[in-house]
């Protein structure tokens, strides 16, 4: 049976988030608003696979927010390479027979142009969009 657990209550009303047994890659998850989002997964009933190039950071949210119940793993994944994101899809479907969400937080790293220096079409066409 799902447990519906609140997420936001505003004015008497509540919103309801079912993860319960879900299935989510995040991509960026080892910090920031992707760890955040791990967490809030997890807490809510998915098993989320943790993805991001950040291996160290990566397993320390996994020992954090993981439990006993083993509710989320790591996986190296480059977002700006194609074969990387597949070979995650492929792993967590392995792992949990299914996959339910795809969570695109990952950014992408670089030096910081001027905007008018920049070739944004450039920067961003190595990222698979599909």
């Amino acid at each position: 049976m799902n447990r519906l657990r609140p997420a936001l209550c505003i004015r008497g009303g509540c919103s309801y988030i079912r993860l319960e047994g879900k299935v989510a890659i995040i991509t960026g998850a080892a910090s920031g608003i992707g760890e955040a989002t791990a967490k809030v997964f997890v807490e809510n009933g998915a098993f989320v696979v943790v993805a991001d190039i950040q291996e160290e950071l990566g397993l320390k949210v996994v020992a954090s927010i993981g439990g006993p119940d083993h509710k989320a793993i790591y996986k190296k994944c480059d977002v700006t390479v194609e074969k990387q994101v597949e070979e995650t899809v492929a792993f967590a479907i392995e792992k949990y027979g299914t996959l339910d969400i795809m969570y695109s937080n990952a950014g992408i790293m670089g030096p910081i142009e001027s905007i008018l220096d920049m070739d944004i079409w450039k920067r961003f066409s190595t990222v698979p969009w599909q």
